[in-house]
């Protein structure tokens, strides 16, 4: 039997971050382990911690939820790859932070 504590286990609540204090309240130095990709990025405390059954941090609300886990190329993190992840990706097409600079082009 599955029990949560003040909280319903793998959706995000709008009162999670009131009545769950232990979201990403655990060691920032362990890894989120099974998680789903609204994690906070830091391990919630208590036995769900770490697993695909923890309790979701807030994301931010699409029109239609919340999302679950990141897609890549969802460059915004609005849950859909589409051209709006495209055009931002192609503002920095062929962009270049390599140091140093002439490495950037070899």
């Amino acid at each position: 039997m599955d029990v949560f504590f003040l909280d319903d286990g793998g959706n995000y609540d709008e009162f999670d971050d009131i009545n769950s204090p232990c979201i990403d309240a655990g060691d920032p130095g362990v890894p989120v382990g099974d998680e789903y990709y609204y994690n906070g990025d830091v391990i919630n405390q208590g036995f769900y911690g770490g697993t695909y059954q923890a309790s979701l941090s807030y994301s931010t609300p699409t029109d239609k939820g919340f999302c679950t886990q990141k897609i890549p190329g969802d460059v915004n993190e609005d849950c859909y790859v589409d051209l709006l992840d495209f055009a931002i990706m192609a503002q920095s097409w062929l962009e270049c932070n390599l140091l140093p600079r002439h490495n950037c082009w070899q």
